[in-house]
């Protein structure tokens, strides 16, 4: 009886031992299971960050400076002197006959009076500039008035200048005929979107017409230039 028994307690014993055996496994399982899933998932994350990052290897800013406008005015020499042209004609004589052509003998700037003015810019050249940045272009007009001799006693009625230009760069208008005593007259023009910066015309080939000249004599008459913005229409 005895002798049987043993090996049927034997059998249960190890039937036991495998079953706590399994369970302790299922157990160790059951909790290393939930924490080793958290440690996949950041794996993964990591994962993601890595493959939708890049090197960054070109970028796009920008450098930007204020430019301000200047102003709009005639250009001057190295002394001071407007470049504006003054014209002393020579070959006119005394006589009732019209005389046309005359040429210009120097540039010597006069008062109305035949005194030598305090500009003593003495060339052919008007220059002109344009620091403004705004295109707008510009005109000069210069108005004639009569020749009179010092004395004021005797005039040359109706003398016509004609202010012919030697030079002009391009888009630049110069040029134009100036009756003594008459309205001022547009001499140099820049069109809109020209004459920016320094622009300059060369009035050496200006000539002098005389109706008249009947009473000798040293005449002087006032050339009055305006600069003003914007083309002439």
């Amino acid at each position: 009886m005895r002798a049987t028994r043993r090996p049927e307690l034997l059998s249960k014993w190890l039937n036991m031992k495998i079953r706590s055996g399994l369970l302790t496994s299922a157990v160790v399982l059951g909790m290393a299971l939930p924490l080793a899933l958290p440690v996949v998932a950041n794996a993964a994350d990591g994962s993601t960050d890595a493959t939708s990052s890049s090197a960054v290897t070109s970028a796009e800013k920008s450098a930007s400076v204020e430019v301000t406008g200047g102003n709009l005015t005639f250009t001057r020499d190295d002394s001071g002197n407007v470049e504006a042209p003054s014209f002393q004609f020579t070959g006119a004589e005394a006589s009732a006959d019209a005389q046309k052509g005359l040429k210009i003998a120097g540039n010597q700037h006069e008062n109305a009076d035949g005194t030598n003015a305090t500009d003593t810019y003495t060339g052919t050249k008007l220059s002109v500039d344009d620091n403004t940045g705004t295109g707008a272009g510009w005109t000069v007009t210069a108005k004639l008035g009569e020749f009179e001799n010092s004395d004021s006693t005797h005039s040359l009625k109706s003398a016509v200048l004609h202010m012919t230009k030697e030079a002009a760069a391009t888009n630049l208008t110069a040029g134009g005929d100036l009756t003594a005593g008459g309205d001022a007259v547009s001499v140099f023009t820049a069109a809109k979107g020209a004459g920016l910066g320094n622009s300059t015309t060369d009035f050496a080939g200006s000539t002098l017409d005389l109706p008249s000249a009947e009473y000798a004599g040293h005449y002087v008459a006032t050339l009055t230039y305006s600069l003003t913005s914007g083309p002439t229409a």
